[in-house]
């Protein structure tokens, strides 16, 4: 993703790709989860947010500054799983 975004001419359909990628992820993930515990509770929360962000960012692939925002914020949502699970 950082290098599809880094060009000046950034590759939309790799990025639609992995965005429509996560999206799916998120979604498949988010019911694995199934338990009532903190955690689980938790990790669906998560995941459907990871899910939620992918398709607005989605929604703002044609507006860079919007897509940027909406980027950091997915990177945002792994770091803090991660930071949290690992």
């Amino acid at each position: 993703m950082d290098k599809a975004l880094s060009t000046t001419a950034p590759d939309a359909g790799a990025i639609r790709q992995a965005l429509q990628g996560y999206a799916a992820d998120g979604n498949r993930i988010s019911v694995q989860f199934t338990g009532q515990s903190n955690s689980a509770r938790d990790l669906r929360q998560r995941f459907a947010a990871f899910s939620a962000d992918a398709q607005k960012a989605l929604a703002d692939l044609g507006r860079s500054s919007a897509l940027k925002a909406d980027i950091s914020q997915i990177s945002s949502d792994c770091q803090s799983c991660h930071d949290t699970y690992n």
